[in-house]
């Protein structure tokens, strides 16, 4: 049931990413704007604040083509792979994390050590 409820939510927050970086490209819409718009509509005040938007819109800019590899990793994987700013290097830890199937703490020890 984990799996499901996480592929679910990555689905959700990657298409929430296109939605918002679509917008402020058509319409030049702020993060705030979006958040409290789609607060209005969809509740979860916490999940759609403006800093979750900016996150999900980094999330898709990162990986813009939805893959069944991007199910395999928990969206916390995902918010520290955004924080590299090195995009070969992000897509170096992204690789690990996928084909090791390494935990999180691991992970993260094996992003430290090398920074």
């Amino acid at each position: 049931m984990k799996d499901y409820l996480n592929k679910n939510r990555l689905f959700l927050f990657w298409n929430v990413g296109k939605f918002a970086f679509e917008m402020q490209k058509k319409r030049d819409v702020e993060d705030k704007k979006l958040a409290n718009y789609l607060q209005y509509y969809f509740g979860m005040t916490e999940t759609f604040s403006s800093s979750n938007i900016r996150n999900m819109k980094a999330f898709y800019l990162s990986f813009p083509i939805y893959t069944k590899y991007i199910d395999y990793l928990d969206w916390n994987y995902y918010l520290k792979l955004i924080s590299i700013k090195d995009k070969s290097l992000r897509m170096f830890y992204y690789q690990v994390a996928v084909f090791s199937r390494c935990d999180y703490d691991t992970f993260l020890s094996l992003i430290q050590e090398k920074r």
